[in-house]
């Protein structure tokens, strides 16, 4: 069973700081949709995803939403997002 992980940015837009959702890819030849770090969206349209820390918000296994700093690396956060959802409702910051 897959279970949702999301993935976001804090970083600062017009002076203030903000949470901004990761823009996303489909993979054709695995029928799936992954985060696409190079980019989120700010109020709409695709933006470099330039500076920020990345944050990742799932459901743990008491059926509560959780979210925490995975780091500032695209590629850290990536692997944390990938172990996420192979570990389902587990906390990754715990095994």
């Amino acid at each position: 069973m897959q279970h949702h992980v999301g993935l976001k940015q804090y970083r600062k837009i017009d002076g203030r700081w903000q949470f901004v959702p990761v823009a996303e890819r489909r993979n054709a030849k695995a029928g799936t949709v992954e985060p696409d770090l190079r980019f989120v969206r700010v109020n709409g349209p695709v933006v470099p995803s330039a500076g920020g820390t990345f944050y990742m918000n799932y459901t743990d296994e008491t059926g509560k939403r959780r979210q925490r700093p995975i780091g500032k690396s695209p590629a850290a956060a990536l692997d944390a997002w990938r172990l996420q959802l192979m570990l389902g409702h587990k906390n990754i910051a715990t095994t």
